[in-house]
């Protein structure tokens, strides 16, 4: 072996699968995205390559670090995850604490060198939970550092119910007085990718996922168990949905839509109350509300008392490649609302646009 003291290897997806079932139990951090159906859908759905990299020290595999090939034009890509994937995070997972940041680093190091060589990959971009190093690793690499917010589900329910903001406890119990109600999703995936569209319409905003990514979602990760969708249903009508990625241990909000008719009825305080009933009823530790946003969208959160969490971003990319990138990303700000439209257009031909509040 050389001096290095890690080196790094592309692990086939099958080694992944069994190496994730042997030590599910044992795995540091481990959250829902690490889980192998979650991820063999999602590549499925965006036409991504599966590319796990091991990591070994002294023989010994001591991480893994699930991440995703594609193609883009000239361009290579690999993402851990990659944007679009509607993973929060990832990075290195192994049965040893690798949550030290100077550490996390050091092997994001490793994992994009392997990338770049291995795959001949011009870009590489990483998500992780936890706080960031002292530094980024070197030049070309750019960081960020969005967060997230979490409630510890351990005090359980009286407890979670008791920390909530007055502003919450509010409009949760406004809801229940106005009739809304929460259920198991029951239309297709279609159903809510058209409330998707109608969401992002009134806010002239774009959406990353065609419809086929839904699908995926619906028809491979609900049966599994790894995917809940609710909705929230009002005078017969379901005018609110929410998606939520989930394993023994946590509970994360990834996608939510609504009715524009209905936008005034407080649905996700009694969508969100639901959902954090339900894992901590099942067991789990935490629940995830999916990031940041917007001020009022951090304000909405924040009235659940939740704790603030960091995540670090890394991005790498070759000279020409960040070039390409901000061009694209500027094409793209034009490109995508005549594309939102146009899916908008071919929701409302299928049956499947805007209906009217009942009186």
């Amino acid at each position: 072996m050389s001096h290095d003291p890690f080196e790094c290897f592309a692990l086939p997806w099958p080694q992944y699968r069994a190496w994730f079932a042997r030590h599910r139990d044992e795995l540091v951090g481990r959250a829902p995205f690490y889980q192998p159906a979650w991820l063999e859908a999602l590549a499925a759905a965006l036409h991504f390559d599966l590319a796990p990299i091991g990591i070994e020290r002294a023989g010994d595999l001591i991480a893994v670090v699930p991440g995703f090939l594609t193609q883009r034009g000239p361009f290579r890509l690999f993402g851990s995850p990659l944007r679009g994937t509607m993973t929060s995070y990832l990075g290195p997972i192994g049965c040893l604490d690798l949550r030290r940041p100077e550490l996390r680093r050091e092997l994001v190091e490793h994992a994009n060198a392997f990338a770049r060589r291995h795959w001949r990959v011009s870009y590489t971009e990483f998500a992780l939970r936890g706080p960031a190093a002292s530094t980024v690793p070197d030049a070309g690499w750019e960081a960020g550092r969005p967060g997230s917010y979490q409630i510890d589900l351990s005090p359980g329910e009286d407890a979670l119910w008791t920390a909530l903001r007055p502003r919450a406890r509010r409009q949760i119990r406004k809801s229940q007085q106005l009739g809304l109600e929460v259920s198991p999703f029951a239309g297709d995936a279609g159903d809510y990718y058209a409330m998707v569209l109608e969401t992002f319409g009134r806010r002239e905003a774009t959406v990353w996922h065609p419809e086929r990514f839904f699908r995926a979602l619906f028809e491979r990760l609900i049966p599994a168990g790894i995917v809940r969708v609710w909705s929230v249903r009002y005078k017969g009508e379901t005018i609110s949905a929410g998606i939520f990625v989930q394993d023994d241990r946590e509970m994360h909000y990834v996608s939510g839509a609504s009715r524009t008719a209905y936008r005034m009825l407080p649905t996700s305080y009694l969508m969100h109350w639901h959902a954090i009933r339900t894992a901590a009823d099942a067991g789990a530790a935490i629940y995830d509300f999916g990031g940041t946003g917007t001020p009022s969208i951090c304000e909405f959160k924040e009235s659940f008392s939740p704790k603030r969490v960091e995540y670090w971003h890394l991005r790498w990319a070759s000279a020409p490649t960040r070039l390409a990138r901000r061009v694209f990303l500027a094409a793209e700000r034009r490109v995508r609302p005549l594309r939102t439209l146009r899916r908008q257009v071919r929701a409302r031909r299928a049956g499947r646009g805007t209906p009217r509040a009942p009186a």
